[in-house]
C-alpha cells in the first residue's frame, strides 16, 4: 500500500462501511469471481487491511483504498518429523499467524502438551483460535484509530475452512458424536474456535469470515509456522 492511502486523524475512523462485502457467502470470504486476489490485500506495516469495496481506484496508483476496520489474518499449521537419538521419531507441530510485515501480532509458536498426537489438521485449528484470540487482543485498541468491524481467516487448508463454514453448523444441531457414539476428531477444537467466533460476532459486532487460498499465497504464514521448528519457540 503506497502513501497516498495513510490513514490520518483528519480521516472519519469510523467512515468505512458496516456491511459486508459483495465478496462473502455466509462464512465464506471468496473475492475471486468479482476481483483480482491480488488487488484485495493492502499491505502496510501493521497491518493487512481488506481493500474497500466501493470500487473506487485510486487515481494516483491505482489501487483500491483499504478499508482500516476489516484485516486480514493468515493462518498456518504445520508437522515435521525429526529424529531421536535413540532411532525413533517424533512429530512436532507448530502454528504460524501472520498479520503484515512489521506486525506485532505475528506469532510463531510450536504445539506443546496436546491431549492426542499432533497432526496437520489440529495444528491448523489451533493456528485459527490464536487468530480469533488476536482479533480480540485487538479491539481495545481498534486498528489506526478506526474501530475493528471485520476479521477474515485466510488459511490454504481445505479441511479448516469446511470446518468453520459446514461442519461447525451441523454439529451445533446434531451434536459432535459419530454413529458409534464417539466424539468425532478435532470437534471439540473445532467448537472453541467456533465460541471465540460467537463471541466476536455477538458481543463485539466484528464479523468473522473464512478465506480458503492455494498455498502460494499463504507463504507468509507458512514460513512464521516453519520458523518455530528452527527457533523452537
Amino acid at each position: 500500500m503506497t502513501g497516498c492511502h495513510e490513514n490520518n486523524n483528519n480521516d472519519n475512523p469510523n467512515s468505512s462501511h458496516s456491511t459486508r462485502p459483495d465478496w462473502t457467502y455466509g462464512r465464506i470470504f471468496d473475492p475471486s469471481q468479482a476481483i483480482d486476489p491480488e488487488a484485495i490485500e493492502c499491505r502496510y506495516k501493521e497491518w493487512t487491511f481488506l481493500a474497500c469495496d466501493c470500487g473506487t481506484h485510486c487515481p494516483d496508483c491505482g489501487d483500491l483504498p483499504p478499508d482500516y476496520s476489516r484485516i486480514i489474518i493468515a493462518i498456518k499449521g504445520v508437522c515435521q518429523c525429526e529424529d531421536n537419538d535413540n532411532g525413533t521419531t517424533t512429530v512436532k507441530a507448530a502454528t504460524g499467524v501472520y498479520l503484515a510485515p512489521e506486525s506485532e501480532h505475528n506469532e510463531s509458536r510450536l504445539l506443546q502438551d496436546l491431549d492426542r498426537p499432533p497432526t496437520s489438521h489440529r495444528a491448523e485449528i489451533e493456528a485459527g483460535i490464536q487468530a480469533l484470540i488476536t482479533a480480540l487482543n485487538i479491539i481495545a485498541k481498534g486498528v489506526d484509530g478506526a474501530k475493528l468491524r471485520m476479521v477474515i481467516i485466510k488459511s490454504d487448508s481445505t479441511y479448516f475452512v469446511q470446518g468453520m463454514t459446514q461442519w461447525v453448523l451441523q454439529w451445533k444441531k446434531h451434536g459432535v458424536l459419530d454413529k458409534r457414539g464417539e466424539v468425532i476428531e478435532n470437534a471439540i477444537r473445532f467448537m472453541v474456535l467456533e465460541e471465540l467466533r460467537r463471541t466476536l460476532e455477538d458481543d463485539f459486532h466484528v464479523a468473522v469470515l473464512f478465506w480458503h487460498v492455494s498455498k502460494e499465497r499463504n507463504r507468509d504464514a507458512d514460513g512464521l509456522a516453519r520458523k518455530a521448528f528452527a527457533e523452537k519457540v
